[in-house]
């Protein structure tokens, strides 16, 4: 018989240095400032950005912005970076950003400082980004605070500082951010800046779990595969790849195969194992397509053809952005955060 065994890739690379595209993008200043017209005007202008309806967005924001709005030139911005409507313009964006920062919206000096530290529509400058992060970051915002954490993380514009990346994840980690929690798991497991602690590991991974953020699903389903942190627990270890997997979590789609091919935590089921093996191949995920070839030489023509329909028709799960949802926490879940850069964390 073909075996099958478990991969326990933990993170690859978890820090997020980006500016504010589609992916990062935060929360403005509350609309309850605002007179109720105005307030009215920049909802429908947002909920226009969200469903792509970048015509009507543009003109929106534009007549905000000439009235004075913070919020609506960093929108603008984001549209310039992103060619959302527009041509793409980094250095009109940065421009935009740096009027609305000095209007005093910490999401367009978080962006602004993301600019300078990749180096687009402006010269690239490390220590202005941290600069600016630390700004934003001591003014509350959560994505600044996981990105000031990531620049002394890796010692970028700054002198390397883990346990002072640490203060900055966990400040934003205690105000919810998902993918901030995810790290400072991370951090508890490896003993980065902090004493190693796998029961803090698993307390921080399950918050952002919960979540639904998908990286951090599936780093608890290896906590459970291995019982570190907690009692080793192949159900609990299935439950969580499983809904990891349906986010489209590459390394859960493999390792839930390999869960249903060998019969661990879940019944034995190849034809399940076919379709998350083949959905993690297309992903290009290193070992799946071998997976799959290994499977097919034990299945019937009959089951391959029935794994091949359910992968068909299967889809992702997706979130539903909605009215009243800060926009920083809302893609603090997102799936795919942004760049990762370099960097070694021994």
């Amino acid at each position: 018989m073909e075996k099958f065994i478990f991969v326990t890739i933990a993170i690859l690379g978890i820090s997020t240095i980006v500016y504010a595209s589609e992916n990062t993008l935060t929360q403005s200043s509350p609309t309850s400032a605002m007179n109720p017209k105005e307030a009215d005007l920049e909802q429908q202008a947002r909920i226009a950005y969200f469903n792509s309806n970048y015509t009507a967005a543009l003109t929106a924001f534009q007549t905000q912005a000439t009235n004075g709005s913070a919020t609506a030139k960093r929108f603008l911005a984001y549209m310039y970076l992103g060619g959302q409507g527009v041509e793409k313009d980094p250095p009109k964006a940065a421009g935009l950003l740096r009027v609305a920062a000095d209007q005093g919206d910490l999401l367009a000096l978080f962006s602004l400082a993301g600019l300078y530290a990749q180096g687009l529509g402006v010269e690239k400058n490390e220590p202005e980004a941290v600069k600016l992060y630390t700004r934003a970051a001591e003014g509350g915002l959560p994505n600044a605070q996981l990105n000031l954490g990531s620049m002394y993380r890796f010692g970028y514009g700054v002198p390397r500082s883990l346990p002072t990346a640490v203060h900055w994840f966990r400040a934003a980690a205690e105000q919810g951010h998902a993918r901030a929690q995810t790290i400072l798991g991370h951090c508890y497991t490896e003993g980065l800046g902090v004493d190693r602690s796998e029961p803090e590991a698993v307390r921080w991974l399950r918050r952002a779990a919960d979540q639904d953020y998908a990286e951090a699903q599936y780093l608890l389903a290896l906590k459970y595969m291995q019982g570190v942190g907690v009692p080793k627990d192949l159900g609990e270890m299935a439950k969580w790849l499983k809904r990891a997997a349906e986010w489209g979590e590459a390394r859960a789609q493999y390792n839930l195969g390999v869960s249903y091919v060998t019969g661990q935590g879940l019944p034995q089921d190849l034809v399940q194992a076919h379709v998350w093996f083949a959905l993690a191949a297309a992903q290009r995920y290193p070992n799946a397509e071998a997976a799959v070839e290994k499977l097919e030489r034990m299945m019937s023509p009959d089951q391959m053809q029935d794994a091949r329909e359910r992968r068909k028709d299967w889809k992702p799960l997706k979130r539903v952005w909605s009215v009243g949802i800060p926009d920083w926490e809302w893609f603090s879940l997102a799936p795919n955060p942004g760049s990762e850069p370099g960097g070694s964390d021994k």
